[in-house]
This record gives structure tokens, sequence and C-alpha cells, in this order.
């Protein structure tokens, strides 16, 4: 049974992150901060990320990572294991993770999202590497909340060149779809969110 909730909470802006930023790395640290803190204790902690290519916008690099979340005030490492560059989820054909069925117990799939063109075929196929109630982490620039100055933006913002701007309501129906329940919105910004899924 598909279940989602959206919560509010108060916003401490030292901890949050806007896609609207400026920011110059890739590893923008105040967003993974975020991710990964939903991410929690692992019990093996591993975990698999799922990114934009480094070689083209067209690409999805996949890196298994050992995630250090021993010092807990500050950002948790991420020290990649493997990593596969591909067009996985940027081609009609979703080509198959080179992983067997559920090897992770956490994915995060951070602004990845907006390049997939088929969601639901994507989302189900790191679905299948996940394990029954592991969690997926997606974050991504076009994941925007309704707010004052944005509620005209989303229900009318068109989709040009591949991007649109995904609102709550869509990306549970996907995630639904896709074989995922008990899933949480979390406003990190001025009008961006996070979203965690639980493989069911």
């Amino acid at each position: 049974m598909l279940n989602y909730t959206e919560t509010k909470p108060e916003i401490r802006y030292h901890e949050t992150y806007s896609f609207e930023a400026q920011v110059c790395s890739r590893r923008r640290s105040s967003l993974y901060r975020q991710v990964l803190r939903r991410a929690g204790k692992m019990e093996n902690g591993v975990l698999l990320e799922i990114a934009p290519g480094e070689k083209s916008t067209k690409s999805v690099v996949a890196s298994v990572n050992i995630c250090n979340s021993a010092e807990q005030d500050l950002l948790p490492r991420l020290l990649p294991l493997i990593q596969v560059e591909s067009s996985f989820g940027t081609a009609d054909d979703v080509s198959q993770l080179p992983w067997e069925n559920s090897s992770f117990e956490t994915i995060i799939c951070v602004d990845a999202f907006s390049l997939f063109r088929n969601h639901e075929k994507a989302l189900a196929e790191i679905r299948r590497v996940l394990h029954n109630n592991g969690r997926l982490i997606l974050a991504d620039q076009w994941f925007r909340h309704s707010n004052p100055l944005t509620v005209n933006l989303i229900s009318r913002y068109p989709k040009v060149n591949g991007t649109r701007i995904y609102s709550s309501s869509r990306i549970a129906k996907v995630l639904g779809n896709a074989g995922f329940g008990e899933i949480e919105f979390e406003v990190t910004g001025s009008n961006n969110y996070i979203c965690t899924a639980t493989a069911v």
C-alpha cells in the first residue's frame, strides 16, 4: 500500500541546500549531508550512489561506496570502491545495473532523476537491486515543493528539453508504480525537497 507524507520542519539554512545556489563542486557538501543523514546507520556501511556522469550529460555514474558515518557531527564520507559510467536510465531501453537482486540496503540518487527518460522503468531497476525494506533517497534540482512563490510555476511549468519540475504527488505515483511505499518528502531549502522511499 502506498503511503506518503510531507514534512516541513523548521528550516535552519546553514544546514540546507538549495539547487538555485551556484556551487562549483559536484560534491555539494550540504546536499550530501542531508541525503546521507536520511540514510541512517547501515549494517554493512555500503551504499550505491547514482549521479550524473562526468563525461556526458547523457550518462549516469553508479558508484558502490563505503559510507563512513562514525562522526555524527561531520559530513559522512563516501569512499568509492567501484564506479560504472553508463547510459542507465537516459535511453528509452533501461539497461540493467550490474548487480544482483537485493544487493544494497541503501541507494542514493542525487541530481540524476531528471536525466531518466522512463522514470518507472529506471526506478523499477533500482528497486530490483534494493533489499526489501531498503531505502532509496532522491534529491534533484527539479524537485520543488509548493509555496506562495512557486505554486503557479510548478503547476504550469512545461516540459522543455527533457526537464520539468516534479511535484511530490507525481514522484509518489511513479515510486509507487515502481515498487516503493512509505514515501516521505522533506523540505530542504527555500523550495526544494528530498524524497525517501522504502522498497516493498
